[in-house]
C-alpha cells in the first residue's frame, strides 16, 4: 500500500480512507498491523493475538454452517469438511 508509519495517525487514517472503514478502537488496529518481530523488539502485542481470535471465529462460522447445511452428516464427516474448509492451502 505504500504507507509509512512515521507519523501514527496520518498513517492509519490514510489507511482507513483507502479500505473504506473507520476504527473505533485504533489500538486494534495498530496491534493487527504488527509484526512479531517488531513486536517483541518495542515489548507491544503483535497480530498473532487477533490472528489466533480470527482463527477460532472462522472455525466457528464454518461449524455452524456446515451443522445447518449438512444435517445428515456425521460428526466425523462433519470434522473432516471443516477442516478442509479451515486450513492453510484453501484459504
Amino acid at each position: 500500500m505504500g504507507l509509512m508509519l512515521a507519523s501514527y495517525s496520518e498513517s492509519y487514517d490514510e489507511l482507513e480512507k483507502k479500505i473504506g472503514y473507520t476504527f473505533r478502537d485504533k489500538s486494534l488496529l495498530k496491534q493487527a498491523l504488527t509484526h512479531k518481530s517488531y513486536a517483541m523488539e518495542k515489548r507491544v502485542k503483535s497480530y498473532e493475538t487477533l490472528e489466533f481470535l480470527g482463527d477460532s471465529v472462522l472455525q466457528l462460522v464454518v461449524t455452524d454452517y456446515i451443522f445447518r447445511h449438512y444435517p445428515h452428516f456425521d460428526e466425523g464427516e462433519m470434522t473432516e469438511l471443516r477442516a478442509k474448509v479451515v486450513n492453510t492451502d484453501f484459504l
